[in-house]
């Protein structure tokens, strides 16, 4: 006999109240940089400081063992986290100089494990600037400031992508390859394209919606229902979803002022289940439910700078830690909020062999094997409890009808064990 749990109750996230305060942790590692978390520490890159990692999000230092000293200097640079390695990409200053790709499985001792030859995706002999890096078993693609670059044997060899006609632009845009499905998709200062070939040719996913206006594409993320693209112009700019594996596209159309303001979005970022997106220099918004609905999360910086944004403190990067939320920008690294806010600590556990389908759910999810007497709980993306209910026998129905579309967990604690389930509700 299953037990059916009913009557949940959504509560929405705020991670970041408008009058939250922002402290800076680092000075050193600031501008046009990239921040993330790996190996149970934050990373922090950019070519003129080279690599920097904290464990407390206080106290930083260098761990760049393993690259070469030229590096430190580099005309471009990205991260990216596969399986259980970190990619960095650079390219030394220097028009000929080759972008190389680095691996850690630890943040702090580099491997280089490829170089790509200049000039066999340009227009002349300059060695494009690296953009975007990605990785699917031995299959890699490479994002520059002139094109693409695939390979299939894990970087030994490299050939130039091939684009549609359909294709206008070439320029990738930062750390903008996804997989979705299997198809890969990647933004460029104009398009929306996409790879059905591991990278090898490139069509259009999303054309901008004029071509006798000024439109960029600075962004693209996957949340767990689609895709979302910031499209920054003047008309019809702004953000654009995706929920169909980027088929059909779809503007957000909101609160007046707020859709005027992603008519301008620059960056967007996509961590541990929330959305945030950079408009102007001067906004910063956040969603908890895939890019259904945003709330800005302004405040000031504790610094000279003043305000948040208008300060001239533009956000590059985002990344949760410790359940804080920390940005890089053109001052250093910043932290904003209290432990507990984010969803750093809720985490998948696997004590019991607890099963939960369907999933994505709509109306219902069931779990099952759970030992009689167990606690079931949902938990929202900030580890709050929304729910709990005793388990009677070892299968429960979970009604998610008045559940927002996003990512929940369910939490099942006995004498035996905790599992920990990621949940996906799909509208």
């Amino acid at each position: 006999m299953k037990k059916i749990i009913t009557g949940i109750l959504f509560l929405s996230t705020v991670a970041v109240a408008s009058a939250q305060v922002w402290n800076m942790t680092n000075s050193q590692v600031r501008g046009d940089a990239y921040i993330d978390t790996f190996a149970n520490r934050m990373i922090a890159a950019r070519g003129e400081a080279s690599i920097w990692s904290s464990t407390d999000g206080t106290t930083w230092s260098k761990t760049d063992n393993g690259l070469a000293p030229v590096y430190q200097y580099c005309a471009s640079l990205c991260l990216f986290k596969y399986d259980n390695a970190l990619l960095y990409t650079a390219k030394r200053v220097g028009p000929t100089t080759k972008p190389s790709i680095y691996s850690s499985t630890n943040g702090t001792n580099w491997t280089l494990v490829s170089e790509i030859t200049p000039g066999a995706n340009t227009n002349n002999s300059n060695a494009p600037n690296v953009t975007s890096i990605f990785r699917k078993g031995a299959n890699m693609v490479c994002g520059t400031g002139e094109g693409m670059y695939y390979s299939s044997d894990t970087g030994l060899t490299w050939t130039a992508s091939t684009f549609a006609s359909d294709v206008s632009v070439k320029s990738i845009q930062r750390n903008s390859i996804i997989d979705l499905n299997g198809t890969l998709f990647a933004s460029t200062s104009r398009n929306i394209i996409k790879s059905t070939d591991n990278g090898a040719t490139w069509s259009t996913a999303f054309a901008a919606p004029s071509s006798t206006q000024s439109y960029t594409f600075s962004g693209l993320i996957k949340t767990n229902t689609g895709l979302i693209a910031t499209f920054k112009g003047s008309s019809e700019g702004g953000l654009y979803r995706s929920l169909d594996n980027g088929a059909t596209w779809t503007r957000f159309n909101g609160e007046a002022t707020m859709v005027n303001i992603m008519r301008e979005a620059q960056n967007i970022f996509y961590i541990k289940g929330i959305a945030f997106v950079v408009a102007t220099d001067k906004y910063v918004y956040q969603s908890n439910d895939n890019g259904t609905t945003w709330h800005s999360i302004q405040g000031t910086w504790n610094n000279l700078q003043g305000n948040l944004i208008n300060g001239g403190q533009r956000p590059y990067g985002f990344t949760i830690f410790n359940s804080k939320l920390y940005s890089i920008g053109n001052d250093g690294i910043f932290t904003s909020g209290a432990p507990g806010n984010f969803p750093n600590s809720v985490a998948e556990l696997n004590e019991l062999p607890v099963l939960v389908y369907p999933n994505p759910a709509n109306v219902e999810v069931t779990v099952s094997d759970v030992p009689v007497g167990a606690r079931i709980s949902v938990l929202d993306l900030t580890g709050k409890t929304i729910q709990t209910t005793m388990a009677e026998n070892e299968t429960s129905t979970i009604n998610t009808s008045m559940m927002k579309s996003g990512m929940y967990f369910i939490l099942v604690e006995s004498a035996e064990g905790k599992a920990c389930k990621k949940l996906v509700v799909n509208r």
